[in-house]
């Protein structure tokens, strides 16, 4: 069987994605839908790395915008994103922990009653 070389997840395409559904060019579909396909080109999965190495916080992030109607993800939560993905390499640990805290923040509750009537989010 022939080794697949898997490619090296950039900042640029996530990044891209994060800013245009900030801005309103795209829509929650849409950026999953981009998610998705970067996922498949990169062939990313999560745990490929230790949260010590910034490719790490990469692949979270392009893992959660690829389910991010099972994961109630919105616009609002975009500038945690970019601030996590613009992390510094060397200070990796300090993003997850800070990453971790504002998830922990959020009311999923909340946020299920909030996008009940959208039928893109999975809420029940």
């Amino acid at each position: 069987m022939k080794d697949i070389k898997l490619r090296k997840l950039r900042k640029k395409p996530l990044k891209n994605i994060l800013v245009k559904w900030l801005t309103g060019a795209i829509d929650e579909r849409e950026a999953r839908d981009r998610a998705e396909l970067i996922r498949y080109y990169y062939r990313c999965n999560q745990c490929r790395y230790t949260k010590c190495q910034y490719q790490s916080i990469l692949e979270e992030a392009l893992c959660l915008l690829d389910s991010l109607h099972f994961d109630l993800i919105t616009v609002e939560d975009i500038p945690e994103f970019i601030k996590f993905i613009d992390t510094d390499p060397g200070s990796c640990q300090d993003a997850w922990r800070d990453w971790k805290k504002y998830w922990e923040k959020v009311d999923f509750e909340a946020r299920k009653k909030q996008l009940a009537d959208n039928l893109f989010y999975i809420t029940n």
